[in-house]
């Protein structure tokens, strides 16, 4: 039921939309203002964005920054997690940039953690950054996705 394709302009409103209400329903980030299209594009400035869509809704989105095959972004939608929607996203990236693949995720964010250990990331290293502890985690084989 998934559909995941490449971002495009008029994307920005929900993928800002998203990005708060994900971040809003995980518990661990002060709750931010609403970001604004302009906003979202400089975060993701240089990335290469994937969109997932849900019966033609977009549902969540995955932003690579690609020489270094980093996953800077990864949210779905509350609505729509629980989906696969998380998964068809790093396996998108996997195809698209190949292995391995890294990311920084909060230490806070326990759920997030847990999503990513149990698809065979491994903590690499951790470091402090503005919003507190995280851990720095890789995925070297596809077979643990």
């Amino acid at each position: 039921m998934e559909h995941i394709r490449d971002a495009v302009p008029d994307d920005m409103p929900l993928l800002a939309d998203i990005y708060c209400r994900a971040r809003a329903s995980t518990a661990c980030y002060a709750l931010e203002d609403a970001m604004s299209p302009a906003q979202m594009e400089e975060l993701i400035m240089g990335e290469v964005v994937l969109v997932a869509e849900w019966k033609g809704q977009v549902a969540g989105f995955v932003s690579v920054w690609a020489p270094e095959r980093f996953v800077h972004s990864l949210y779905v939608d509350p609505l729509f997690q629980g989906r696969g929607l998380g998964d068809a996203l790093l396996g998108a990236c996997v195809n698209r940039f190949g292995l391995p693949l890294g990311l920084k995720c909060d230490k806070r964010n326990v759920q997030a953690l847990r999503f990513y250990h149990k698809r065979g990331w491994t903590a690499a290293a951790d470091g402090l950054g503005d919003v507190g502890l995280w851990d720095y985690l890789r995925l070297k084989s596809a077979d643990a996705e």
